[in-house]
């Protein structure tokens, strides 16, 4: 099974409610483009993605997450940020497109090698029809990993030269390399430099660039050649997510979109979740002052998350946190949350969800917005909002 196919399948493979007799409703064009997209990622990055990336990734459900997902993924490799170019992934494409021309079938270990490495500097054919399976030996200069020359040494898995090949680690010794078993008291090492320099066309190299063949597992290991981001950031990715957790609880609220003005060339946009301040006062929690009486202190925390969509790419995504304090929740009959974002004219999809982490209660809309052209508006200073925000956490998707 190749990897496209092994990554599509997994996507599919979803809980998913009793069908009618009449069997599975067909998926739709876009939905069908959209999973084998996400397949076709899966498959040309796995030599770089880590466990926790693929859990991830496979959680996604919406398409412009996923496209979100796959342009964080880059930006945390870059080994250059204060560059406007991502040299590892430029690097990457142009041995992947390589790597697709040469070997057919990804899985041969010479395609993940040459997304790795790039092109080795000299290969050297292990052709011996009596006494060795086919194969190449792959010399390699110091790369921008490792700092010293190196060997691997790749044999094919079926009786064709362009079968798909597998690595073979000198750990694993000669045995592994011979058509035919030896006696295993002999000293085969020996007996092979003996061998394949009378038995094999350039018997003399072949001998010397097993000798100098590396264990690829420990160059990989010693040498950190994988990038290795904090996996932080995934955590960090999958908690601005605007879905409910399949467990979250209501929270009954509405929305509110005012275009107080404009900033600049933009358009000031303020999205408010407006919430019965009822609905959250059992929530509250009462803090015991030092003397053993009870002191109002900030009781609730709220995050509203947020993602604008222009057309199905993600634009803006934003948090925002908020504390109130008991005192301030029992004086209110409504309380706003509201997130003010600058954006050109134009038509997005709005995207909101307001929860509480500690009752595990949630709100969530997505909506149509449509942006005035700023020209008519005038500049506007920042409203006040009925609960404390701490600052937003947002960042621009270009």
């Amino acid at each position: 099974m190749s990897l496209r196919t092994l990554a599509l399948s997994l996507l599919l493979v979803l809980p998913a409610p009793a069908r009618a007799a009449e069997g599975p409703p067909a998926a739709s064009p876009a939905e069908s483009t959209a999973e084998g997209a996400a397949a076709d990622f899966l498959a040309d990055v796995e030599p770089l993605l880590s466990p926790a990336e693929r859990t991830a990734y496979l959680a996604l459900t919406r398409s412009y997450q996923r496209r979100a997902f796959e342009r964080r993924f880059w930006e945390v490799r870059d080994p250059y940020p204060e560059t406007p170019r991502n040299e590892l992934e430029e690097r990457f494409r142009g041995r992947l497109l390589l790597a697709r021309e040469r070997f057919p079938s990804p899985t041969d270990e010479r395609f993940r090698m040459t997304l790795l490495l790039g092109e080795p500097v000299r290969r050297l054919a292990l052709r011996c029809a009596d006494l060795l399976h086919s194969g190449e030996i792959w010399f390699f200069a110091a790369t921008d990993r490792i700092p010293i020359g190196f060997a691997l040494v790749f044999v094919s898995g079926g009786v064709s030269a362009d079968a798909p090949h597998r690595l073979w680690s000198p750990r694993s010794g000669y045995q592994d390399l011979l058509l035919w078993p030896v006696a295993p008291n002999g000293d085969v090492a020996a007996e092979m430099a003996e061998r394949i320099p009378r038995d094999c066309p350039r018997g003399e190299e072949i001998v010397s660039g097993l000798a100098a063949a590396s264990d690829w597992s420990e160059l990989e290991r010693k040498y950190e050649v994988i990038p290795r981001p904090n996996p932080e950031w995934v955590r960090t990715f999958l908690s601005y997510s605007t879905d409910l957790a399949a467990d979250a609880l209501p929270l009954a609220a509405q929305v509110e979109i005012h275009f107080p003005g404009r900033n600049q060339s933009r358009t000031i946009v303020d999205a408010s979740v407006i919430v019965d301040a009822g609905s959250l006062r059992g929530n509250a929690s009462r803090a015991t002052s030092q003397d053993g009486g009870e002191e109002l202190q900030p009781a609730l925390g709220l995050l509203l998350d947020g993602e604008v969509l222009r057309g199905d790419e993600l634009f803006d995504h934003f948090r925002y946190r908020f504390e109130l304090s008991a005192e301030r929740l029992r004086g209110a009959t409504v309380l706003p949350f509201s997130a003010r974002r600058f954006l050109r004219p134009g038509s997005y999809t709005l995207v909101l969800r307001l929860q509480d982490p500690a009752s595990g209660r949630a709100f969530r809309r997505e909506l149509a917005l449509e942006v005035p052209p700023p020209g008519s508006l005038a500049p506007h200073p920042a409203p006040a909002t009925a609960a404390l925000a701490s600052g937003p956490e947002s960042s621009a998707i270009p």
